[in-house]
C-alpha cells in the first residue's frame, strides 16, 4: 500500500508517506509555511522513496478543523495532486491527527487553539478492535464549555487544553496538570491520519474524487483573525 498524507489545519504543516509498512514523515512550521512548503515536502518524501503520485493507491487530506488559510492550502494541495496522479481522496478530521492509533482503547477528548478565544475540540472513543468512533461531536466552544462536553472518563489530547488552562475548570486544570498527554506540547501528525484512514476505509468512511473534497471549517467565519491575548 502507497499512501500520502497532508495536514494544514494547524500552525503545523504536516505530510507523511506510507510505501508498504515503512512510513517517513517531515513537519515544518511558521509563518506563510503551508504555501510555501507543502509541495516541496511532498516531492520530498516522493524522491525518497524514488516513486511518482501515479504510484499511490490513494491520498488522504485532513480537512478540519482548523486555520482556514491553512486548510485552504491542504485541500487545494490534496486536490491538485490528486488530479495530476489520477487518484482519490479521504477527507478526515484533523483533530484525530492529534490522536495515536497506539493508544490504548478508551474515550479521548482533542482539543485544539481555535483562536478568538475558543478551542476546537471532540471526543473519540477508541474501541478494543481497533476501530473509533466520534462520540461527541467536533464543534468550537469556549473554554467554559468544556466541562460540561467533557467527563472525567475522557482523557485529554492536544494542544489546545495547555493553551486555555487558566479558563478551564478547576476540574479539568487538575487533569491537564496530572495527565502529561494533555500539555505534552505534541501537535498533529500527517502520519496519524495515514494510521486511521485503512481503519476509517473499514468503517464508514469512502474515497471521494479531487473534485468533492471540501474543507471543514466549523466556524462560519472565513478569515482567520488575530490571536486573543491571554
Amino acid at each position: 500500500m502507497k499512501t500520502l498524507a497532508i495536514d494544514t489545519a494547524s500552525p503545523h504543516c504536516s505530510v507523511a508517506l506510507q510505501v508498504d509498512e515503512e512510513y517517513q514523515h517531515l513537519i515544518d512550521t511558521g509563518p506563510a509555511v503551508h504555501a510555501q512548503r507543502v509541495l516541496a515536502m511532498v516531492d520530498e518524501l516522493m524522491s525518497g522513496f524514488g516513486i511518482a503520485l501515479c504510484d499511490l493507491d490513494y491520498m488522504v487530506c485532513g480537512i478540519g478543523p482548523g486555520s482556514f488559510t491553512g486548510l485552504r492550502v491542504g485541500v487545494g494541495a490534496a486536490q491538485g495532486l490528486a488530479y495530476s496522479g489520477g487518484l482519490k481522496v479521504l477527507g478526515l478530521n484533523s483533530l484525530l491527527a492529534y490522536l495515536s492509533p497506539s493508544y490504548k482503547p478508551g474515550c479521548y477528548a482533542i482539543a485544539s487553539d481555535a483562536r478568538m478565544g475558543q478551542l476546537y475540540s471532540a471526543g473519540f472513543e477508541i474501541h478494543n478492535n481497533g476501530s473509533i468512533s466520534e462520540t461527541i461531536v467536533t464543534g468550537v466552544f469556549d473554554p467554559a464549555a468544556m466541562d460540561k462536553r467533557f467527563t472525567q472518563e475522557y482523557s485529554l489530547i492536544g494542544t489546545g487544553w495547555s493553551a486555555y488552562k487558566s479558563s478551564l475548570s478547576d476540574r479539568i486544570r487538575r487533569q491537564i496538570d496530572k495527565v502529561q498527554s494533555a500539555e505534552s506540547g505534541d501537535f498533529p501528525k500527517a502520519k496519524h491520519l495515514l494510521d486511521w484512514a485503512p481503519v476509517t476505509l473499514a468503517g464508514s468512511g469512502a474515497l471521494v474524487k479531487a473534485a468533492e473534497l471540501v474543507p471543514f471549517y466549523v466556524r462560519n467565519d472565513v478569515a482567520d483573525k488575530p490571536p486573543d491575548k491571554r
